[in-house]
């Protein structure tokens, strides 16, 4: 893999939840990033009051960038490099970031003959990676003799690992829905309660979220230690029961 320069270009392919993200937190650390997407308003609300470039035409970008990020739905990446092929430079990576969509099968796609696919699984959210939260990239265990490149890459977002592409898609579906069943357990019961909305929304953006983040809570947060030990006791009792 041919290592960026600090602060060299990054080109991002699609202007999603995903891209948007990436680019919004790589510009913000001083990187060139140039941005593409189908649909040219997407590409320039992604790119509006920042420092990213958009273009209405991929080849520009996919040319002249140091490494190249797909953040494109899993069905459209094969037609994409199938469409573009020749306009990526054999030497360029090309990141696949599509947490279902395995690197391995997508080397096989006849679009990506030749092309220096890499994987680079994010274990994050995208709303996590705009607030700038530190992510985790999983590669795979080939791609060990390219970290400290791939680590350049990502250094404004986080760090690189070694490990198991697939089962990043898997783990973040399952937090996803861990996630997701709080929150609705928690609206149902603060409404049962009869706390008004307003209140709810600010305790479950606040404090819910908050104190995932704080996750194991900290030695000084006597309070969240209590109410962890009683769930403790809770599940051990349960256990007992059973």
């Amino acid at each position: 893999m041919r290592e960026p320069r600090r602060g060299g270009r990054v080109g991002i392919v699609g202007a999603g939840r995903l891209g948007s993200a990436l680019a919004f937190r790589l510009a913000r650390q001083a990187r060139e990033v140039v941005l593409y997407d189908r649909d040219p308003a997407a590409a320039r609300r992604a790119a509006a009051g920042g420092r990213v470039r958009w273009v209405r035409r991929p080849e520009r970008l996919l040319a002249s960038a140091g490494a190249i990020l797909l953040c494109l739905p899993p069905a459209e990446i094969e037609p994409f490099l199938a469409r573009h092929h020749d306009a990526v430079g054999g030497a360029t990576p090309v990141c696949n970031l599509a947490t279902s969509l395995s690197t391995a099968a997508l080397r096989r796609s006849p679009g990506a003959a030749g092309l220096d696919l890499v994987a680079l699984k994010p274990v994050g959210q995208f709303l996590a990676i705009r607030f700038g939260l530190p992510t985790l990239f999983v590669t795979e265990p080939r791609e060990r003799r390219r970290l400290a490149a791939l680590q350049e890459l990502v250094a404004p977002l986080g760090v690189v690992v070694a490990g198991d592409e697939e089962a990043v898609g898997r783990l973040n579906r399952l937090a996803t829905l861990q996630a997701l069943s709080t929150c609705v357990t928690f609206l149902r019961e603060g409404e049962a309660l009869g706390f008004p909305a307003a209140l709810l929304e600010a305790a479950l953006h606040n404090v819910v979220a908050g104190t995932i983040l704080d996750f194991p809570p900290e030695a000084g947060d006597g309070y969240a230690q209590e109410l962890l030990a009683g769930l403790g006791r809770a599940s051990a009792a349960g256990g007992g029961r059973r």
